[in-house]
This record gives C-alpha cells, structure tokens and sequence, in this order.
C-alpha cells in the first residue's frame, strides 16, 4: 500500500514489483493519472477504512506534520500490516537539512517546520517499535538559475500556485541559490531524505 501516491512517477514502477498495490490518493489530479495507468486507488485522506493486510506499507513525504496526527497515521497503517510487514515513513529533517536552512535564510514561511518533530517522531518509534533510521541525499541539478527555481518552487508549493508565485519572487531565494548552490556545470539542490523503516513486532 502506498499511501500519498502522487502523480505516478513512483508509484507505476513500485506497481509492477509486487502481486498486490493499492494507491492511497487524495487530489482529484493525482487520482485520475494513477487510475488512468490502471492502478487501483483509494481516494481518500488516510487514515481511512480498508480491510486488507499488507506486507509492506510506504508513506513518502505523506507523513502528517502535527503530533496527534502522525501517531494517528502511522498506528493506522502499522496496524494494516501483516505479522512480518514493514512500514517505511519518508520525511525529512525541518531544521537541520538544506532545505530548512533555506526557508529559514530567505524568510520563507512553511506549515512544514515544526521544532522537534522528527526527534519526538523517532523517540515514539523508538520506545513502541523496532526503528531503522537511514538518510539519504538526492540532488536536483540544471543548467539554468530559473530551472532550479522552477524545481524548487515545486517542492515548496506542494502544488499551490499562490505559494509558487511566493517562491519564484522571491529575490532571496535567487541569491542563496546563486551563492550556495552553483559548480562548473550549473545549479544543484540536495534533499536529505530521512528513511523510517519500522517493524509491527519489537
């Protein structure tokens, strides 16, 4: 089960690994390209009814931001697992990666900070269940200052035009990226991803 599917660039090759995939989607846009590969889709916000048990359960960057909420998720889904299944939360770190350093150097507002979030996410885990914590860095790179922009303002906005807009004027934003992130070969952005793969049974 993937809950927060997308747009289908992840979900489509994860789809033809396993017997059995089940998209959990909420935005109509999302729900229509994962229904028109022939995906099977959920459209709903989870937590919700299913009755099916999964071995492997994935929620990339679909985790909530607020304490009641991502227990409320992740117990919900770790209890949809089977007796050997694995859940792997994908997030990342708000105050200590790239990108926060980058909101919070150009000023940037974002629902998605919370102070201590993944400290109190991963001591929860810790005491309840069995938790692997692994980072991983990824990077974005072109040839062009608008491109990076372009990119990023993606990934800020969650799809939100207004927000895209904010982004794109904002001057800041453009010398930070200008100054820390240019090489040789153009612009690059690093995502540190944090892997939280938990187990049902301690």
């Amino acid at each position: 089960m993937d809950i927060g599917a997308g747009n289908g660039e992840l979900a489509v090759p994860l789809s033809v690994l396993v017997i059995n995939y089940v998209a959990i989607e909420q935005k109509p846009d999302y729900v229509k390209r994962l229904q028109d590969t022939s995906l099977k889709v959920i459209n709903k916000s989870f937590p919700c009814e299913i009755i099916e048990k999964f071995d492997f359960i994935l929620a990339s960057h679909s985790l909530p931001w607020e304490e009641k909420e991502y227990k409320l998720f992740i117990e919900s889904a770790i209890n949809l697992l089977t007796d050997k299944g694995l859940f792997l939360g994908v997030t990342f770190d708000d105050e200590r990666s790239s990108w926060a350093g980058l909101l919070i150097n150009c000023d940037l507002k974002s629902d998605q900070r919370r102070n201590g979030r993944l400290m109190h996410m991963e001591d929860w885990l810790s005491r309840y269940y069995l938790l692997k914590k692994t980072l991983i860095t990824t990077q974005v790179k072109t040839h062009s200052l608008d491109d990076i922009m372009a990119s990023l303002a993606f990934v800020y906005s969650d799809g939100d035009a207004q927000k895209i807009e904010v982004f794109l004027n904002n001057n800041n934003v453009k010398e930070y990226i200008g100054q820390k992130n240019k090489d040789k070969y153009g612009y690059y952005f690093p995502f540190q991803h944090i892997f939280l793969e938990v187990n049902k049974l301690r």
